[in-house]
Protein backbone atom coordinates (compact mmCIF):
# COMPACT_ATOMS: atom_id res chain seq x y z
CA UNK A 1 0.00 0.00 0.00
CA UNK A 2 1.42 3.41 -0.98
CA UNK A 3 0.87 6.49 0.88
CA UNK A 4 0.99 9.42 -1.35
CA UNK A 5 1.76 12.53 0.65
CA UNK A 6 -0.64 15.18 -1.44
CA UNK A 7 -3.45 13.18 -0.13
CA UNK A 8 -2.69 14.29 3.77
CA UNK A 9 -3.34 17.35 4.83
CA UNK A 10 -0.61 20.02 6.26
CA UNK A 11 -0.70 19.58 10.09
CA UNK A 12 -0.76 15.28 9.36
CA UNK A 13 2.67 15.82 6.99
CA UNK A 14 4.87 18.14 9.39
CA UNK A 15 3.53 15.16 12.41
CA UNK A 16 4.70 12.34 9.66
CA UNK A 17 7.84 13.97 9.21
CA UNK A 18 8.70 14.69 13.04
CA UNK A 19 7.82 11.00 13.28
CA UNK A 20 10.30 9.44 10.80
CA UNK A 21 13.10 12.04 12.19
CA UNK A 22 12.62 10.53 15.40
CA UNK A 23 13.22 7.23 14.17
CA UNK A 24 15.91 8.07 11.85
CA UNK A 25 18.00 9.70 15.23
CA UNK A 26 17.31 6.62 16.72
CA UNK A 27 18.06 4.35 14.32
CA UNK A 28 21.17 6.69 13.54
CA UNK A 29 22.12 6.51 17.69
CA UNK A 30 21.77 2.77 17.63
CA UNK A 31 24.46 2.56 14.46
CA UNK A 32 26.75 4.99 15.67
CA UNK A 33 26.76 2.70 18.87
CA UNK A 34 27.24 0.13 17.21
CA UNK A 35 30.36 1.18 15.49
CA UNK A 36 32.42 2.00 18.27
CA UNK A 37 33.20 4.98 20.82
CA UNK A 38 34.66 6.78 18.29
CA UNK A 39 31.33 7.06 16.81
CA UNK A 40 29.26 6.80 19.44
CA UNK A 41 31.14 9.12 22.07
CA UNK A 42 31.91 6.59 24.35
CA UNK A 43 29.61 4.16 25.79
CA UNK A 44 26.89 5.43 27.96
CA UNK A 45 27.68 5.52 31.48
CA UNK A 46 25.95 2.53 33.57
CA UNK A 47 25.58 2.75 37.31
CA UNK A 48 28.81 2.06 38.45
CA UNK A 49 30.63 -1.05 39.87
CA UNK A 50 28.11 -3.12 42.26
CA UNK A 51 28.90 -2.59 46.14
CA UNK A 52 28.77 -5.89 46.92
CA UNK A 53 31.29 -6.98 44.55
CA UNK A 54 33.41 -3.74 46.42
CA UNK A 55 33.17 -5.22 49.82
CA UNK A 56 32.83 -9.03 48.73
CA UNK A 57 34.15 -11.20 52.02
CA UNK A 58 37.87 -12.04 52.15
CA UNK A 59 39.47 -15.33 53.18
CA UNK A 60 40.92 -14.20 57.04
CA UNK A 61 38.26 -11.11 57.19
CA UNK A 62 36.76 -10.03 60.20
CA UNK A 63 33.02 -10.79 60.76
CA UNK A 64 30.38 -9.82 62.76
CA UNK A 65 31.29 -12.85 65.20
CA UNK A 66 34.90 -11.95 65.68
CA UNK A 67 34.22 -8.56 66.44
CA UNK A 68 31.54 -9.81 69.40
CA UNK A 69 34.13 -12.20 70.76
CA UNK A 70 37.14 -9.44 70.72
CA UNK A 71 34.97 -6.88 72.28
CA UNK A 72 34.04 -9.91 75.14
CA UNK A 73 37.82 -9.93 75.83
CA UNK A 74 38.98 -6.81 76.13
CA UNK A 75 35.62 -4.85 77.25
CA UNK A 76 35.94 -2.31 80.74
CA UNK A 77 32.51 -3.09 81.37
CA UNK A 78 32.89 -6.47 81.53
CA UNK A 79 35.85 -6.11 84.10
CA UNK A 80 33.88 -4.31 86.04
CA UNK A 81 30.68 -6.78 86.18
CA UNK A 82 33.42 -9.00 86.58
CA UNK A 83 34.70 -7.44 89.95
CA UNK A 84 31.01 -6.82 91.44
CA UNK A 85 30.47 -10.85 90.86
CA UNK A 86 33.63 -11.55 93.00
CA UNK A 87 32.72 -9.12 94.98
CA UNK A 88 29.42 -10.65 95.79
CA UNK A 89 30.71 -13.95 96.11
CA UNK A 90 33.17 -12.48 99.17
CA UNK A 91 30.02 -10.98 100.90
CA UNK A 92 28.51 -14.68 100.37
CA UNK A 93 31.52 -16.06 102.06
CA UNK A 94 31.13 -13.68 104.80
CA UNK A 95 27.87 -14.30 105.44
CA UNK A 96 28.28 -17.87 105.54
CA UNK A 97 30.32 -17.07 108.82
CA UNK A 98 27.56 -15.47 110.78
CA UNK A 99 26.44 -19.31 111.10
CA UNK A 100 29.65 -20.94 112.64
CA UNK A 101 30.03 -20.06 116.52
CA UNK A 102 31.75 -17.41 117.54
CA UNK A 103 35.78 -18.38 118.79
CA UNK A 104 38.03 -15.93 120.63
CA UNK A 105 41.36 -16.46 121.76
CA UNK A 106 43.39 -14.11 123.44
CA UNK A 107 46.78 -14.10 125.44
CA UNK A 108 47.63 -11.21 127.66
CA UNK A 109 50.41 -10.41 129.84
CA UNK A 110 50.10 -7.84 133.00
CA UNK A 111 52.94 -6.48 135.16
CA UNK A 112 51.05 -5.32 138.70
CA UNK A 113 53.11 -3.00 141.02
CA UNK A 114 54.18 -3.98 144.21
CA UNK A 115 51.86 -2.26 147.04
CA UNK A 116 51.80 -2.81 151.36
CA UNK A 117 49.43 -5.06 152.15
CA UNK A 118 47.52 -4.42 155.32
CA UNK A 119 48.16 -7.08 158.19
CA UNK A 120 45.48 -9.12 159.31
CA UNK A 121 44.03 -7.94 162.74
CA UNK A 122 42.35 -10.46 164.97
CA UNK A 123 40.74 -8.25 167.17
CA UNK A 124 42.58 -7.93 171.03
CA UNK A 125 45.71 -6.38 169.62
CA UNK A 126 46.05 -9.66 167.90
CA UNK A 127 47.51 -9.60 164.43
CA UNK A 128 50.03 -10.99 161.90
CA UNK A 129 51.30 -9.66 158.42
CA UNK A 130 49.02 -10.43 155.66
CA UNK A 131 50.11 -14.01 154.36
CA UNK A 132 49.12 -13.83 150.74
CA UNK A 133 52.15 -13.66 148.27
CA UNK A 134 51.79 -10.63 145.49
CA UNK A 135 52.42 -12.08 142.25
CA UNK A 136 53.19 -9.44 140.23
CA UNK A 137 53.80 -11.19 136.79
CA UNK A 138 50.50 -12.31 135.60
CA UNK A 139 50.22 -14.56 132.55
CA UNK A 140 46.92 -15.24 130.87
CA UNK A 141 45.59 -17.67 128.19
CA UNK A 142 41.48 -17.32 126.92
CA UNK A 143 39.33 -19.21 124.93
CA UNK A 144 36.02 -18.08 124.21
CA UNK A 145 32.74 -19.81 122.54
CA UNK A 146 29.76 -18.15 121.50
CA UNK A 147 26.69 -19.15 119.86
CA UNK A 148 24.10 -16.69 118.87
CA UNK A 149 21.00 -18.88 119.05
CA UNK A 150 18.18 -16.50 117.78
CA UNK A 151 20.55 -14.85 115.39
CA UNK A 152 22.25 -17.93 113.78
CA UNK A 153 18.11 -17.97 112.78
CA UNK A 154 17.00 -14.57 112.50
CA UNK A 155 20.05 -12.54 110.56
CA UNK A 156 22.51 -15.09 109.50
CA UNK A 157 20.50 -17.39 107.53
CA UNK A 158 18.89 -14.65 105.75
CA UNK A 159 21.85 -13.08 105.49
CA UNK A 160 23.90 -15.98 103.75
CA UNK A 161 21.05 -16.45 101.51
CA UNK A 162 20.47 -12.80 100.66
CA UNK A 163 23.98 -12.77 99.11
CA UNK A 164 23.96 -16.14 97.41
CA UNK A 165 20.85 -14.19 95.57
CA UNK A 166 23.56 -11.38 95.03
CA UNK A 167 25.67 -13.62 93.73
CA UNK A 168 23.18 -14.90 91.29
CA UNK A 169 22.39 -11.11 90.64
CA UNK A 170 25.98 -10.35 89.73
CA UNK A 171 26.34 -13.27 87.78
CA UNK A 172 23.14 -12.53 85.19
CA UNK A 173 24.65 -8.95 85.64
CA UNK A 174 27.31 -10.60 84.14
CA UNK A 175 26.28 -12.25 81.54
CA UNK A 176 23.69 -8.90 80.25
CA UNK A 177 26.79 -6.77 80.29
CA UNK A 178 28.09 -9.66 77.64
CA UNK A 179 25.22 -9.83 76.08
CA UNK A 180 25.01 -6.04 75.08
CA UNK A 181 28.98 -5.92 74.56
CA UNK A 182 28.56 -8.34 72.26
CA UNK A 183 25.77 -6.22 70.37
CA UNK A 184 27.15 -3.12 70.47
CA UNK A 185 30.60 -4.70 69.03
CA UNK A 186 27.86 -6.03 66.16
CA UNK A 187 26.79 -2.62 65.33
CA UNK A 188 30.18 -0.84 65.03
CA UNK A 189 31.09 -4.17 62.92
CA UNK A 190 27.78 -3.45 60.52
CA UNK A 191 28.28 0.55 60.73
CA UNK A 192 31.54 0.23 59.35
CA UNK A 193 29.99 -2.18 56.53
CA UNK A 194 27.17 0.78 56.15
CA UNK A 195 29.83 3.26 56.06
CA UNK A 196 32.02 1.58 53.38
CA UNK A 197 29.16 0.88 51.41
CA UNK A 198 28.36 4.37 51.46
CA UNK A 199 31.70 5.25 50.09
CA UNK A 200 31.35 2.96 47.44
CA UNK A 201 28.01 4.30 46.23
CA UNK A 202 29.51 8.06 46.54
CA UNK A 203 32.89 6.84 44.38
CA UNK A 204 30.34 5.17 42.10
CA UNK A 205 28.37 8.63 41.79
CA UNK A 206 31.82 10.31 41.07
CA UNK A 207 32.79 8.10 37.96
CA UNK A 208 29.37 8.41 36.71
CA UNK A 209 29.27 11.74 36.80
CA UNK A 210 32.86 12.34 34.98
CA UNK A 211 31.97 10.22 32.42
CA UNK A 212 28.69 12.02 31.69
CA UNK A 213 30.67 15.18 31.64
CA UNK A 214 33.29 14.12 29.24
CA UNK A 215 30.30 12.65 27.09
CA UNK A 216 28.78 16.12 27.84
CA UNK A 217 31.49 18.13 26.41
CA UNK A 218 32.12 16.10 23.01
CA UNK A 219 27.88 16.76 22.27
CA UNK A 220 28.67 20.17 22.85
CA UNK A 221 31.53 20.40 20.62
CA UNK A 222 29.04 18.59 18.50
CA UNK A 223 26.64 21.74 18.84
CA UNK A 224 24.52 19.49 19.78
CA UNK A 225 23.43 20.43 23.45
CA UNK A 226 23.87 23.71 25.45
CA UNK A 227 26.91 24.97 27.64
CA UNK A 228 24.46 24.88 30.69
CA UNK A 229 23.94 21.50 30.18
CA UNK A 230 27.67 20.74 30.81
CA UNK A 231 28.06 23.16 33.60
CA UNK A 232 24.91 22.04 35.73
CA UNK A 233 26.54 18.45 35.18
CA UNK A 234 29.89 19.76 36.37
CA UNK A 235 28.38 21.36 39.43
CA UNK A 236 26.57 17.89 40.15
CA UNK A 237 29.95 16.21 39.73
CA UNK A 238 32.14 19.00 42.52
CA UNK A 239 28.51 17.94 44.94
CA UNK A 240 29.47 14.36 44.42
CA UNK A 241 32.97 14.38 45.18
CA UNK A 242 32.40 16.55 48.33
CA UNK A 243 29.77 13.59 49.16
CA UNK A 244 32.10 11.13 48.99
CA UNK A 245 35.12 12.59 50.93
CA UNK A 246 32.43 13.13 53.48
CA UNK A 247 31.25 9.50 53.11
CA UNK A 248 35.25 8.36 53.76
CA UNK A 249 34.87 10.38 56.58
CA UNK A 250 32.40 8.48 57.42
CA UNK A 251 34.73 5.11 56.89
CA UNK A 252 36.97 6.86 59.30
CA UNK A 253 34.73 7.63 62.25
CA UNK A 254 32.97 4.12 62.03
CA UNK A 255 36.59 2.49 61.93
CA UNK A 256 37.43 4.06 64.96
CA UNK A 257 34.15 3.05 66.80
CA UNK A 258 34.94 -0.57 66.00
CA UNK A 259 38.49 -0.26 66.99
CA UNK A 260 36.96 1.14 70.73
CA UNK A 261 35.47 -2.42 70.81
CA UNK A 262 37.64 -4.68 69.45
CA UNK A 263 40.79 -3.01 69.52
CA UNK A 264 41.76 -3.22 66.34
CA UNK A 265 44.23 -0.29 63.99
CA UNK A 266 41.58 1.85 63.45
CA UNK A 267 44.22 3.38 60.87
CA UNK A 268 44.29 -0.30 58.49
CA UNK A 269 40.77 -0.82 56.37
CA UNK A 270 39.16 -3.73 57.52
CA UNK A 271 38.79 -6.56 55.53
CA UNK A 272 35.26 -8.31 55.67
CA UNK A 273 34.94 -11.68 56.47
CA UNK A 274 30.92 -12.20 55.37
CA UNK A 275 29.26 -10.65 52.83
CA UNK A 276 26.54 -8.00 54.22
CA UNK A 277 23.74 -8.52 51.80
CA UNK A 278 21.03 -10.96 52.91
CA UNK A 279 20.60 -13.97 51.15
CA UNK A 280 18.53 -16.16 53.43
CA UNK A 281 15.75 -14.18 55.02
CA UNK A 282 14.30 -16.31 58.14
CA UNK A 283 11.20 -14.63 60.18
CA UNK A 284 10.61 -16.11 63.59
CA UNK A 285 8.16 -18.87 63.82
CA UNK A 286 7.14 -17.76 67.50
CA UNK A 287 4.10 -15.67 68.19
CA UNK A 288 4.82 -12.16 70.04
CA UNK A 289 3.15 -13.68 73.12
CA UNK A 290 5.76 -17.05 72.97
CA UNK A 291 9.23 -14.52 72.20
CA UNK A 292 8.25 -12.27 75.40
CA UNK A 293 7.97 -15.45 77.37
CA UNK A 294 11.07 -16.39 76.12
CA UNK A 295 12.59 -13.03 76.55
CA UNK A 296 11.19 -13.15 80.08
CA UNK A 297 12.67 -16.77 81.18
CA UNK A 298 15.86 -15.85 78.97
CA UNK A 299 16.85 -12.65 79.54
CA UNK A 300 19.69 -12.35 82.11
CA UNK A 301 18.86 -8.66 82.96
CA UNK A 302 15.27 -9.81 83.73
CA UNK A 303 16.28 -13.31 85.87
CA UNK A 304 19.02 -10.32 87.86
CA UNK A 305 16.62 -8.05 89.16
CA UNK A 306 14.92 -11.20 89.88
CA UNK A 307 17.39 -12.40 92.19
CA UNK A 308 17.84 -8.76 93.33
CA UNK A 309 14.20 -8.97 94.45
CA UNK A 310 14.68 -12.14 96.56
CA UNK A 311 18.25 -10.62 97.90
CA UNK A 312 16.16 -7.33 99.28
CA UNK A 313 13.75 -9.62 100.88
CA UNK A 314 15.65 -11.61 102.63
CA UNK A 315 17.92 -8.63 103.90
CA UNK A 316 14.96 -6.51 105.23
CA UNK A 317 14.17 -10.21 107.15
CA UNK A 318 17.74 -9.90 108.35
CA UNK A 319 17.59 -6.64 109.54
CA UNK A 320 14.51 -7.25 111.45
CA UNK A 321 16.26 -9.75 113.63
CA UNK A 322 18.08 -6.87 115.87
CA UNK A 323 14.64 -6.21 117.27
CA UNK A 324 13.74 -8.91 118.94
CA UNK A 325 16.25 -10.22 122.45
CA UNK A 326 19.44 -12.12 121.42
CA UNK A 327 19.89 -15.33 123.00
CA UNK A 328 23.13 -17.26 123.08
CA UNK A 329 25.21 -19.79 124.99
CA UNK A 330 28.63 -19.14 126.06
CA UNK A 331 31.44 -21.20 127.78
CA UNK A 332 35.24 -20.26 128.26
CA UNK A 333 38.14 -21.53 129.38
CA UNK A 334 41.38 -19.36 131.12
CA UNK A 335 44.58 -20.97 132.00
CA UNK A 336 46.41 -18.14 133.67
CA UNK A 337 49.12 -17.46 136.49
CA UNK A 338 47.74 -16.66 138.66
CA UNK A 339 44.00 -17.83 138.52
CA UNK A 340 41.67 -14.87 139.95
CA UNK A 341 39.55 -17.96 141.26
CA UNK A 342 42.12 -19.65 142.69
CA UNK A 343 42.77 -18.13 146.69
CA UNK A 344 45.11 -17.12 148.29
CA UNK A 345 47.31 -17.31 144.31
CA UNK A 346 49.09 -18.77 143.67
CA UNK A 347 52.39 -18.36 141.23
CA UNK A 348 51.60 -20.76 138.93
CA UNK A 349 49.12 -21.90 136.35
CA UNK A 350 45.71 -23.06 136.65
CA UNK A 351 42.30 -23.41 134.65
CA UNK A 352 39.48 -22.91 134.71
CA UNK A 353 36.19 -22.74 132.75
CA UNK A 354 32.84 -21.07 132.66
CA UNK A 355 29.51 -22.78 130.82
CA UNK A 356 26.08 -20.48 130.38
CA UNK A 357 23.79 -18.77 128.32
CA UNK A 358 22.37 -15.18 128.15
CA UNK A 359 19.86 -13.09 126.97
CA UNK A 360 20.59 -9.85 125.43
CA UNK A 361 18.23 -7.26 124.40
CA UNK A 362 18.82 -2.87 123.92
CA UNK A 363 16.12 -0.19 122.98
CA UNK A 364 19.17 1.29 121.17
CA UNK A 365 19.55 -1.57 119.56
CA UNK A 366 15.78 -2.04 118.40
CA UNK A 367 14.97 1.14 117.06
CA UNK A 368 18.17 0.88 115.06
CA UNK A 369 16.87 -2.37 113.85
CA UNK A 370 13.65 -0.70 112.97
CA UNK A 371 15.21 1.62 111.15
CA UNK A 372 17.32 -0.63 108.95
CA UNK A 373 14.23 -2.81 108.26
CA UNK A 374 12.24 0.16 106.95
CA UNK A 375 15.36 1.02 104.59
CA UNK A 376 15.76 -2.31 103.39
CA UNK A 377 11.83 -2.67 102.90
CA UNK A 378 11.83 0.31 100.68
CA UNK A 379 15.20 -1.16 98.64
CA UNK A 380 13.09 -4.31 98.22
CA UNK A 381 10.02 -1.97 96.81
CA UNK A 382 12.74 -0.51 94.83
CA UNK A 383 14.05 -3.48 93.45
CA UNK A 384 10.03 -5.09 92.52
CA UNK A 385 9.46 -1.36 90.88
CA UNK A 386 12.61 -1.92 88.37
CA UNK A 387 11.53 -5.44 88.15
CA UNK A 388 8.07 -4.36 86.81
CA UNK A 389 9.34 -1.61 84.75
CA UNK A 390 11.67 -3.90 83.06
CA UNK A 391 9.43 -6.78 82.18
CA UNK A 392 7.48 -4.37 80.90
CA UNK A 393 10.03 -3.33 78.57
CA UNK A 394 11.35 -6.60 77.23
CA UNK A 395 8.09 -6.52 76.06
CA UNK A 396 8.44 -3.35 74.51
CA UNK A 397 11.47 -3.92 72.63
CA UNK A 398 10.42 -7.47 71.99
CA UNK A 399 7.79 -5.63 69.60
CA UNK A 400 10.02 -3.24 68.26
CA UNK A 401 12.72 -5.54 67.27
CA UNK A 402 10.50 -8.13 65.91
CA UNK A 403 8.75 -5.24 63.83
CA UNK A 404 11.95 -3.68 62.77
CA UNK A 405 13.13 -7.29 61.41
CA UNK A 406 9.82 -7.60 59.42
CA UNK A 407 10.55 -3.77 58.14
CA UNK A 408 13.90 -4.83 56.94
CA UNK A 409 12.94 -7.62 55.48
CA UNK A 410 9.75 -5.89 53.39
CA UNK A 411 12.85 -3.27 52.56
CA UNK A 412 15.35 -5.49 51.11
CA UNK A 413 13.06 -7.05 47.97
CA UNK A 414 11.71 -3.58 48.03
CA UNK A 415 14.93 -1.70 47.66
CA UNK A 416 15.86 -4.55 45.22
CA UNK A 417 13.63 -3.34 42.93
CA UNK A 418 14.27 -0.10 43.43
CA UNK A 419 17.79 -0.04 42.22
CA UNK A 420 17.28 -2.00 39.07
CA UNK A 421 14.06 0.25 38.06
CA UNK A 422 16.77 3.54 39.26
CA UNK A 423 19.19 2.12 36.90
CA UNK A 424 16.85 1.41 33.84
CA UNK A 425 15.95 5.05 34.08
CA UNK A 426 19.49 5.90 34.39
CA UNK A 427 20.64 4.74 31.43
CA UNK A 428 17.97 5.32 29.74
CA UNK A 429 17.47 9.07 30.30
CA UNK A 430 21.49 9.33 29.12
CA UNK A 431 20.59 7.71 25.52
CA UNK A 432 17.43 10.54 25.34
CA UNK A 433 19.95 13.21 26.06
CA UNK A 434 22.30 12.29 23.60
CA UNK A 435 19.44 11.80 21.12
CA UNK A 436 18.39 15.70 22.42
CA UNK A 437 15.12 15.03 24.00
CA UNK A 438 16.15 15.69 27.30
CA UNK A 439 17.91 17.95 29.84
CA UNK A 440 20.76 17.51 31.57
CA UNK A 441 18.56 18.10 34.69
CA UNK A 442 17.04 15.23 33.52
CA UNK A 443 19.89 13.07 33.81
CA UNK A 444 20.89 14.50 37.06
CA UNK A 445 17.95 13.56 38.51
CA UNK A 446 18.11 10.18 36.88
CA UNK A 447 21.48 9.99 38.71
CA UNK A 448 20.05 11.36 42.01
CA UNK A 449 17.57 8.86 42.34
CA UNK A 450 19.84 6.11 41.66
CA UNK A 451 22.71 6.66 43.74
CA UNK A 452 19.60 7.16 46.59
CA UNK A 453 18.59 3.76 45.78
CA UNK A 454 21.71 2.33 45.81
CA UNK A 455 21.81 3.69 49.68
CA UNK A 456 18.68 2.50 50.21
CA UNK A 457 19.11 -1.35 49.20
CA UNK A 458 22.54 -0.98 51.54
CA UNK A 459 20.49 0.38 54.16
CA UNK A 460 18.43 -2.22 53.94
CA UNK A 461 20.49 -5.15 53.54
CA UNK A 462 22.29 -4.03 56.53
CA UNK A 463 19.20 -2.80 58.56
CA UNK A 464 18.12 -6.30 58.29
CA UNK A 465 21.46 -7.67 60.05
CA UNK A 466 21.10 -5.09 62.93
CA UNK A 467 17.69 -5.78 63.36
CA UNK A 468 18.29 -9.95 63.22
CA UNK A 469 21.26 -9.28 65.96
CA UNK A 470 18.44 -7.03 67.65
CA UNK A 471 15.88 -9.50 67.95
CA UNK A 472 18.68 -12.25 69.52
CA UNK A 473 19.01 -9.62 72.16
CA UNK A 474 15.74 -8.67 73.14
CA UNK A 475 14.98 -12.85 73.34
CA UNK A 476 17.87 -14.07 75.29
CA UNK A 477 20.32 -15.74 73.15
CA UNK A 478 24.12 -14.57 74.59
CA UNK A 479 26.95 -14.65 72.93
CA UNK A 480 29.08 -17.67 73.77
CA UNK A 481 32.64 -17.55 74.59
CA UNK A 482 33.92 -17.43 70.54
CA UNK A 483 30.88 -14.04 70.18
CA UNK A 484 28.56 -16.19 68.13
CA UNK A 485 25.19 -16.78 69.42
CA UNK A 486 24.87 -19.53 71.48
CA UNK A 487 21.68 -20.97 69.92
CA UNK A 488 19.62 -19.45 66.84
CA UNK A 489 17.16 -16.94 67.69
CA UNK A 490 15.22 -18.45 64.42
CA UNK A 491 13.95 -21.34 63.71
CA UNK A 492 14.45 -22.67 59.84
CA UNK A 493 12.84 -25.42 59.94
CA UNK A 494 9.33 -23.89 61.39
CA UNK A 495 9.21 -21.21 58.88
CA UNK A 496 9.48 -19.57 55.75
CA UNK A 497 12.93 -19.07 54.19
CA UNK A 498 12.71 -16.91 51.29
CA UNK A 499 16.09 -16.14 48.97
CA UNK A 500 16.70 -13.17 47.93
Amino acid sequence: MVLSMDKINPPGRLALWASMALCACFVLSAAARAQGPEVAHGQPPTGGEDVADRLAPVPGGLTADEAARRAIERAPQLVEAAAQRDEAAANQKAARVGLYPQLGLSASYTRLSRVDLPPFDLGGGNSFPNPFPQVLNNYSLQAGLQIPLTQIFLSALPAMRAAGHGVDAARYQLAAQRAAVALQARQAYYGVVRARAQAVVADNSVRLLEALAGQTQQLLEQGLVARADLSQIEAALEGARVQREKAEGDVRIARAELARWTGIDPSVPVRFGERFEVADRTMPPASVDELVARALRDRPEVSALRALVQARRLAARAARAGMYPELSAVASVEYSRPNQRVIPPEEKFDQSWVVGAKVAWSPNGFAASKHQTDAARAQLTQASAQLVDLERGVRVQVVQALSGLRVADGSIDAAGKAVAAATDAFEARVLRQRAGTVTANDVLDAESALRKAQADRIDAHVGYRLAEAGLQFAVGVLPAAGGAQTAPALDPSRSDSRQQ
